[in-house]
C-alpha cells in the first residue's frame, strides 16, 4: 500500500473510479439524465482548477483517491471533497479512504484549526458510516426532484414581478426575518450573521431569482423562491433550478400552504421548459428536513468537522 499526491499521473484512474461512483448513485433516480463517460471526463478536466488530491496505491495500481480545495476565509481555513472527488474500488473501500484522509489531515492540519467539509453520495452507506466513525456529522443534504405536467389550483397563488418585490419588500422581509429567527432557536441553533437584511434584498431583487407568494386578504403569508444555481454534475445549465427559503406565517399553517407553493413554483418552471428542480437544506432543521424529503430525493449528504491541532 502506498499514498502518493501525484493525481495527474493517475488523472485516468481518477476519473474511472469517480464515474463508477456517479453511475452507481443515480442507478437509485428515475429518469435522471447521465453524462457518458466522455462527458464525464470533460467534467472532471474543468473542475480540476485548484483542486489538489491523494491516490491510495495498490501493487502501483489507483484503487481509491480523494480530491480536495483548500481555502482561507476571514482567517478560517476550510477544505472540501466534492461528491465526486472521492472513490474507491475493491473489497477494502472503507480501509483506502480511512488512510487517505489520515493522510490528508496530516497534511492540512498543521498547527492551526480546519473545517473539513466532505459530500457523499447518498446511498453510499459504507463511506457514511466512516466518517461518521471519524467524528464528522450531517450538516445538510441535497435532494432533486423531476418536474411534470399538473393542473393545480392555484388561487391565492402567484409569481412576483421584481418591481412588487421592491414596493412590497416591508412584507417579504417580516417573513424572512421570522425565518431567520426560527433557524437561531433550538434545535437547530444556526446564528446566520451572514442573513442581513441588504443581502436578502440583493438576492431577492436578482435577474436569476423568482420569487412565489400566498396572499390572503391583499397580505403576503407565505413565500418560496427559485434561482438560478446548479449542480452542474447532474444538469445543464437550463435543466434545473434550485428552489429553497420556503416559508408560511405560524397562523397560516396547517393549511397545505407551503405545498402549494411548492407545487406552483415546480409547475410554473416546468411550463418555462425546466426539468428538475433540487434542493439544499440543513438536516438540523426538522421542520425543513420533513418537508422538504417529502417531495425531493436525496441525492447526497454534506459531512462536517471542525479539527484543530492545538
Amino acid at each position: 500500500m502506498e499514498i502518493n499526491n501525484n493525481i495527474q499521473l493517475y488523472w485516468s484512474d481518477i476519473c474511472q473510479i469517480s464515474y463508477e461512483g456517479y453511475k452507481k448513485e443515480l442507478n437509485f433516480f428515475h429518469n435522471m439524465p447521465i453524462k457518458t463517460f466522455e462527458e464525464f471526463i470533460g467534467f472532471m478536466n474543468e473542475s480540476k482548477e485548484g483542486i489538489k488530491g491523494l491516490v491510495y496505491l495498490e501493487e502501483a495500481k489507483c484503487t481509491a483517491f480523494v480530491l480536495y480545495n483548500v481555502w482561507e476565509d476571514n482567517g478560517e481555513i476550510y477544505c472540501s471533497v466534492p461528491e465526486w472527488g472521492y472513490g474507491s474500488v475493491g473489497q477494502n473501500r472503507e480501509k483506502a479512504i480511512c488512510y487517505l484522509f489520515q493522510a490528508l489531515a496530516s497534511d492540512v492540519v498543521i498547527d492551526r484549526t480546519v473545517n473539513f467539509s466532505v459530500h457523499l453520495y447518498a446511498h453510499d452507506m459504507e463511506i457514511q458510516r466512516l466518517f461518521s466513525y471519524m467524528e464528522f456529522g450531517i450538516q445538510a443534504e441535497t435532494g432533486i426532484c423531476m418536474l411534470g405536467d399538473t393542473n393545480l389550483n392555484s388561487e391565492g397563488i402567484r409569481e412576483l414581478k421584481k418591481e412588487e418585490i421592491i414596493s412590497r419588500w416591508k412584507e417579504i422581509w417580516c417573513l424572512l426575518e421570522q425565518l431567520i429567527q426560527h433557524l437561531q432557536k433550538s434545535p437547530i441553533f444556526y446564528l446566520g450573521e451572514e442573513f442581513t437584511e441588504e443581502v436578502y434584498r440583493e438576492f431577492f431583487t436578482d435577474s436569476g431569482t423568482r420569487v412565489f407568494v400566498a396572499e390572503e386578504k391583499d397580505e403576503i403569508i407565505g413565500l418560496i423562491e427559485a434561482n438560478a444555481d446548479n449542480i452542474p454534475l447532474l444538469f445543464s445549465e437550463k435543466q434545473a433550478v434550485n428552489v429553497g427559503e420556503v416559508y408560511v406565517l405560524p397562523q397560516y399553517r396547517g393549511r397545505n400552504v407551503a405545498q402549494t407553493l411548492l407545487n406552483y413554483a415546480k409547475q410554473e418552471l416546468f411550463r418555462d421548459n425546466y426539468q428538475y428542480v433540487w434542493v439544499e437544506h440543513g438536516t438540523a432543521n426538522p421542520n425543513a428536513r420533513y418537508f422538504w424529503n417529502r417531495y425531493f430525493a436525496t441525492y447526497k449528504y454534506e459531512m462536517i468537522r471542525r479539527i484543530s491541532s492545538k
